[in-house]
């Protein structure tokens, strides 16, 4: 300003209360995107100065053919090439000098448009992404990890002509497995399938049912001492030839005949998708409260889904990397799920007594592929356990969190008020949905040995590693 008076200075972003000006200046505020473009374009000359980490609004503007006036500091030499912005000196004569010479200098000023213009079309965020996966994965084979080619986990080995196999694992099944094996066994679909049954030594007559049954139903029988969740899937996978393997349990009934059909079209989302999980319902005899948990927490899957996966990720107020972040990625269900042959011939279930699934779907998410929810693809599924039972289960729970994913759930005490407290919400919910006393005094205690078989489990696998 001291120098010259022919230019005019506008000024946008959050308003700097104070701020006096010694110069013909505008305060334009906050402005959308649009605006930001239309202003510099109409503009002659760009600044946004940062001494540390260097600023993308001079990017913004080298795609709009604006020449920018940058200072000339080590970030913003790394980073910018040669003759893209014009470096000023980090004064306030050393500023002045790089306007006036942008100003005055036509040719100058053109020479900077181009450069500028040539370099912002050689970046994207997508480009950027690339090289820093690169880097890691480089930095992965080199510490022993193996490269997984996409073409590989994805294309099956040969062409079968068998669409889909079911996989059943059972044991002591009873009357509810007879009523799953017959609906599993009489969906409605426009492809072939096939059903195996791999039998633990059940002596309640579950593996005579099956070999009675017949049709597309076959049964392998295996030493109850051989059985273990991830081994055994492995081993049913392993014996039958569907392009895609739906995996259920004993106690998960389909809903309707077009269950399978549903499920094996959730692979049409997209080459990427390994696997495919539906929605449970609690069985409607069952207690009214846990159904209701049931339907909230299958509601958030369809309200961020279909796809999950490390490249879609989730909403921004869910914080990435923390525990619920992980825990809705990876939750994956062999209660009512699906997978790539091809993908689990590369990556097959870990061998692990407890929590397969998740432990699985882990794995081929780090790998960068994705799982589908589909919520249409419907089985009922809930258990209505005594006391050791419900507490054995969130034991494995707690022991299956901690060590493959590292959540701590030990220090989940609540004091009496927090336990009244809740059983007066757990009555007022119980009331509002048509539940019984009797209901909301069960789910009361169901919660409560829950959460101490999951803090016994935490410690228990704690102390396991020492």
């Amino acid at each position: 300003a001291q120098r010259r008076n022919d230019f005019e200075v506008l000024l946008f972003g959050e308003p700097v209360s104070g701020r006096n000006c010694d110069f013909p200046a505008t305060e334009l505020g906050i402005l959308s995107p649009e605006q930001l473009g239309d202003l510099y374009r109409a503009a002659d000359v760009g600044v946004a100065f940062s001494s540390t980490n260097y600023s993308l609004i001079p990017l913004e503007m080298m795609a709009c053919d604006l020449p920018v006036v940058e200072l000339d500091c080590e970030s913003t030499r790394a980073v910018f090439p040669e003759g893209a912005v014009i470096h000023a000196a980090a004064t306030v004569n050393g500023v002045a000098d790089a306007l006036e010479l942008i100003l005055d200098d036509e040719e100058k000023r053109r020479a900077t448009v181009m450069a500028g213009r040539a370099f912002v079309s050689s970046v994207s965020w997508n480009r950027s992404a690339r090289l820093i996966e690169n880097a890691i994965i480089d930095r992965l084979v080199e510490n022993g990890s193996i490269k997984y080619q996409e073409k590989d986990l994805l294309a099956p080995a040969i062409i079968k002509a068998r669409k889909a196999s079911i996989i059943i694992p059972t044991y002591n099944g009873g009357r509810l497995f007879q009523r799953v094996l017959m609906e599993v066994a009489n969906q409605k679909c426009d492809f072939h399938y096939d059903v195996l049954v791999i039998d633990s030594s059940s002596d309640d007559g579950t593996a005579e049912f099956v070999k009675r049954f017949g049709g597309r139903t076959r049964l392998v029988s295996i030493p109850t001492s051989e059985f273990q969740h991830g081994r055994t899937r492995n081993r049913a996978i392993g014996l039958t030839d569907g392009e895609i393997v739906a995996v259920i349990t004993q106690d998960a009934c389909p809903k309707n005949s077009e269950w399978l059909q549903r499920m094996v079209d959730g692979f049409s989302l997209g080459p990427e998708i390994a696997c495919v999980i539906g929605r449970h319902e609690a069985y409607p005899e069952h207690n009214k409260l846990l159904a209701q948990d049931m339907l909230n927490m299958f509601d958030r899957l369809r309200y961020y889904g279909p796809v999950f996966s490390f490249e879609n990720g989730l909403p921004s107020f869910i914080r990435p990397g923390s525990q619920d972040w992980r825990m809705l990625l990876h939750f994956y269900s062999d209660n009512n799920s699906a997978l790539r042959r091809s993908v689990w011939e590369k990556i097959p279930y870990p061998n692990v007594e407890w929590g397969e699934d998740q432990v699985w779907c882990w794995e081929i998410l780090k790998v960068g592929l994705a799982k589908a929810y589909i919520n249409d693809a419907i089985v009922y599924h809930s258990h209505q356990f005594d006391r050791i039972a419900t507490e054995k289960v969130g034991f494995s729970e707690g022991f299956m969190f901690a060590h493959h994913f590292g959540y701590d759930f030990s220090a989940e005490t609540i004091s009496k008020e927090q336990i009244e407290s809740r059983r007066g919400d757990v009555r007022l919910r119980a009331t509002r949905i048509g539940a019984s006393t009797e209901e909301a005094e069960a789910y009361c205690e169901l919660v409560a040995l829950m959460e101490r078989g999951r803090r016994h489990g935490t410690q228990a696998s704690l102390a396991s590693l020492g």
